[in-house]
């Protein structure tokens, strides 16, 4: 199946899937179907459609735009995207809903990301980490200061960063785009069929390093 298959499909189930999502899930799935709609770079609809596959996880086993998600994955890593036929396909889908009923959650959709468990830089530190290491997520901060935020699951019970998670982030490109990078960790991920961060220790380190090389942000 290809990406223009799935993107049809999709389609021609929207608004009804969003019924098939808690209000919560079908806000995110709004918003990741806008950011694939208005990518302006191959790289950039790379990512969102990333996403966007990995958040149908969300809907019901049997529902044709999960299966399809799940069936254009491989299809998807080897070819570049179009951004013109991605822009026909989604151009013409109404995706005002969810109508602004004053939750600032709605207009942040990374914020999410924010409310997972995470450290200050003054914390990391504290561990004797320094938190601007390589191959470390910071989210940058959204309060009054903007100080950054490190996730936690980065860090073993030691307090030192996991290796597996350093080479990870690593291809997953981190440094130039540290929410992606925590998207993949945090989010339902169809490779796995779990969420990678809950697998850290318990899953092998190859299984966590071929599924980031799957998503086809590894140049």
């Amino acid at each position: 199946m290809t990406e223009q298959d799935f993107l049809v499909i999709l389609a021609e189930h929207w608004p009804a899937l969003l019924a098939d999502l808690a209000p919560e899930d079908a806000r995110r799935f709004t918003e990741l179907v806008r950011q694939l709609r208005s990518a302006q770079t191959a790289g950039e609809a790379t990512e969102a459609g990333h996403r966007l596959r990995q958040f149908t996880k969300k809907l019901p086993l049997r529902h044709p735009v999960r299966a399809a998600a799940s069936r254009e994955r491989y299809a998807a890593e080897r070819a570049a995207p179009d951004l013109a036929n991605i822009a026909a396909i989604l151009g013409v889908l109404d995706l005002s809903w969810p109508a602004d009923d004053g939750d600032e959650a709605d207009d942040d959709p990374e914020a999410w990301l924010l409310a997972a468990p995470s450290l200050s830089e003054q914390e990391v530190m504290a561990l004797g980490v320094a938190p601007r290491q390589p191959g470390l997520i910071r989210l940058p901060g959204r309060d009054e200061q903007g100080q950054p935020r490190l996730p936690a699951f980065q860090f073993g019970p030691d307090g030192q960063p996991v290796p597996v998670v350093l080479a990870v982030n690593e291809l997953l490109g981190a440094g130039t785009d540290p929410w992606g990078a925590a998207d993949w960790w945090l989010g339902e991920n169809a490779w796995l069929d779990a969420i990678p961060a809950d697998l850290i220790d318990r899953a092998a380190d190859a299984v966590l390093l071929k599924a980031a090389r799957a998503v086809g942000w590894e140049e």
